[in-house]
């Protein structure tokens, strides 16, 4: 026979701040993904990358905030994403991605500059 566990925190039971976390957690992600357009989405930026924190990559707010001001921002954003990088952001290079269509890379960047 099974016994229930009786296990809690602070006066609440432990699954159900498990249920709490899993859905905050869900809740999150489900709100960033609808945000992020299909371009990024679909092109595996995600793996990488995220709208305000540091991954593998620098969020999309901190490149934002790099190249929004410099003239030549979007260019530079275009060429990392088709050509990669190495050293810009710390020690973890981005791949080249070669395989992306011109306008996806202009939209990409585009989406990332309006943040």
């Amino acid at each position: 026979m099974l016994r229930k566990s009786n296990t809690s925190f602070a006066g609440t039971s432990l699954s159900g701040i498990s249920a709490f976390f899993i859905l905050y957690a869900f809740n999150t992600y489900s709100v960033c993904a609808q945000s992020i357009p299909p371009v990024v989405k679909n092109n595996n930026c995600v793996t990488c990358h995220t709208t305000n924190k540091t991954l593998m990559g620098p969020s999309w707010q901190d490149i934002s905030d790099k190249y929004k001001p410099d003239v030549k921002g979007k260019d530079i954003i275009n060429a990392s994403i088709m050509n990669g990088t190495s050293g810009k952001w710390g020690a973890v290079p981005m791949p080249a991605n070669p395989q992306l269509k011109k306008e996806d890379v202009e939209a990409i960047s585009k989406w990332i500059l309006q943040r």
